[in-house]
């Protein structure tokens, strides 16, 4: 569940910025969400399989009564945006303004994570994946 949690985090993140800096600065809502929405788009057959592994943890973890019940997924999206909005909702609206303002250069970030680190990621989940397929037949 680990690996799953970090692909899982790795690849929502820049979403959940996103709705954070929304709520807090919206001022900076309509170019992060361009921003954002380019990424997903250039990003968009990594997303594809990253979600098809969510799907296929998410049955492994809900046979394994993993916390969520039928959406064990979906919880741990909404414990990692309730620990996004945690660790930033100290921060001072001047704070929050320039951390969202940073937005352009988290996903320029993310673009270059995408072929390297969240790939890497994406192909130990999956063989991990495959090892407990073949184990439980």
């Amino acid at each position: 569940m680990t690996l799953v949690g970090e692909l899982m985090g790795a690849t929502e993140s820049p979403r959940m910025i996103r709705d954070y800096c929304s709520k807090r600065a919206p001022s900076s809502e309509a170019e992060n969400s361009l921003l954002y929405e380019g990424w997903k788009t250039r990003n968009r057959d990594l997303l594809s399989a990253v979600a098809e592994q969510l799907a296929r943890a998410n049955v492994r973890l809900k046979k394994q009564g993993a916390p969520g019940g039928d959406s064990p997924i979906e919880f741990m999206r909404k414990v990692a945006t309730q620990q996004i909005e945690q660790a930033l909702g100290n921060m001072t609206s001047a704070d929050v303004a320039q951390y969202c303002s940073g937005y352009r250069q988290l996903i320029e970030k993310m673009d270059k994570e995408a072929e390297t680190s969240i790939r890497q990621l994406l192909s130990v989940v999956e063989n991990a994946d495959q090892k407990l397929t073949e184990k439980n037949r």
